[in-house]
């Protein structure tokens, strides 16, 4: 009977409202006190962070150990491979992907708490003797190939729905299970499978896609590019029957001659101003599709394979790339005749490392540094890289997974890398293998603005 590990934090059961904002962190209207005025006035809060201090490690799991699957994967290979938080306004939930062929779902409300500002946690095991109050066992849904890609859907619903897919495999829609309440343990182990859906090819071959993305404005169509050049839309408000049932897709990708998709599509991100859709390729391509029609519009070229896209979340005037040789581009998706600035990883890796836009106009990049073991902020304006946000302790770990929640306040990585090592290793040598996930609390500070 294998055993997980935990993700422990301090036990504060005065955890702050949605996310991580302060209680009056709103996006609120207010009524002007002329009556003949037309346009009210919006107040809204951004987090400035202070990247000069130290951010403070407010969770952390120990050497996640694999699943009971057929192909036993040791430990010190079970490095993350990509983490999510979920996008909903009532329950928040961290997903960590892994070497496993799992993902892991962690109730974030445990450890989330703007009281906890200087706290740390060490590295826990779910066999240890630890306080349930300040523990929380994840939820694991194991698949049985390697996950490829996962997202949360938008949508405010209780609890999230998370997608996830597989080579050979449906996309599955799963839901965490209920927690008991909003500081106590999970007490499922097991998420919840909503539904699967599949796009079968004219052979009646079942493909399973390499990347998705979930609509920020309509949560119920879910996008999912395939690693034959294909684009599929499903609608998720139609009925699907048993969970082995799928409906069909609802738009395919017209592929002209001008603006073909060619490769595997690695990665979708909307642009909901523009009514549009970013895909990268292996091919070394990226394009602009017409998010209803799923057309391709513009072709973005000469430039190495991308792995991972993001956009900037308020006016998705912005798309930044993160690449196979280590290249970071901003592209301005007005004019795609090339790249506003680009950014060179100190370190290459093969890992498939994350990037995202925040609404503070940073940019969060996973894997920099020495030995890729570092994330950095970078200046979504000029590209100029400012501050070191956090580290590994170990130069050989790769810290590839990257997310940022709460305005830029709360960031979650996942590190560890695959390792081939002849002699046998004990115990010790394998807690030395820091594949683990880490929830990290970034310093600074809420200005209100109003328009």
């Amino acid at each position: 009977m294998h055993s997980d590990a935990v993700l422990s934090g301090p036990s504060d059961s005065d955890c702050a409202p949605a996310l991580g904002l302060p209680a009056h962190a709103n996006t609120d209207t207010d009524t002007p006190s002329d009556t003949n005025a037309l346009t009210p006035t919006v107040t809204r809060f951004t987090f400035v962070p202070d990247f000069a201090t130290p951010p403070a490690r407010i969770a952390s799991s120990g050497p996640l150990i694999p699943s009971a699957l057929p192909t036993k994967i040791p430990t010190l290979n079970n490095y993350t491979r990509q983490v999510a938080w979920s996008l909903d306004h009532t329950t928040s939930y961290l997903a960590s992907m892994h070497n496993d062929r799992s993902v892991r779902l962690w109730p974030s409300a445990t450890f989330l708490s703007s009281t906890h500002a200087t706290a740390s946690t060490e590295l826990t095991n779910a066999n240890a003797n630890a306080n349930a109050n300040n523990t929380c066992t994840p939820a694991r849904y194991s698949m049985a190939e390697s996950i490829t890609d996962m997202a949360w859907s938008p949508s405010p619903v209780d609890p999230p729905m998370l997608a996830i897919s597989c080579p050979s495999q449906p996309i599955h829609l799963i839901a965490p299970p209920f927690p008991d309440d909003s500081s106590g343990p999970v007490p499922t182990p097991t998420p919840t499978r909503l539904a699967t859906y599949a796009a079968p090819t004219h052979l009646d071959l079942l493909i399973g896609p390499t990347s998705l993305s979930f609509h920020p404005h309509y949560p119920q169509r879910l996008v999912a590019g395939y690693p034959h050049a294909k684009l599929h839309a499903f609608d998720l408000t139609q009925p699907s029957g048993s969970p082995s049932t799928s409906p069909s897709p609802t738009g395919t990708s017209n592929n002209n001659n001008n603006n073909k998709l060619k490769g595997i599509l690695s990665s979708l991100v909307h642009l909901p101003a523009y009514s549009s859709l970013a895909v990268s390729s292996y091919s070394s391509l990226m394009y602009l599709v017409d998010a209803s029609s799923l057309t391709p519009t513009h072709t973005i070229r000469h430039l190495p394979p991308a792995t991972c896209l993001s956009t900037d979340p308020l006016s998705s005037t912005y798309l930044v790339s993160s690449h196979r040789n280590g290249l970071i581009a901003c592209h301005d998706v007005r004019d795609v005749r090339g790249p506003v600035w680009t950014w060179m990883r100190a370190a290459k890796s093969n890992m498939r490392t994350s990037v995202q836009v925040l609404d503070n106009g940073w940019v969060a990049i996973a894997g920099c540094g020495p030995g890729a073991s570092q994330v950095h902020a970078v200046d979504l304006a000029t590209g100029a890289m400012q501050r070191v946000v956090m580290q590994s302790h170990r130069q050989d770990e790769v810290v590839a997974a990257c997310s940022v929640v709460g305005g830029g306040q709360w960031w979650a990585t996942g590190q560890g890398s695959r390792r081939y090592q002849v002699e046998s290793m004990d115990e010790g040598q394998l807690r030395d293998r820091d594949n683990s996930v880490n929830v990290w609390q970034v310093a600074g500070q809420w200005l209100e603005s109003k328009t």
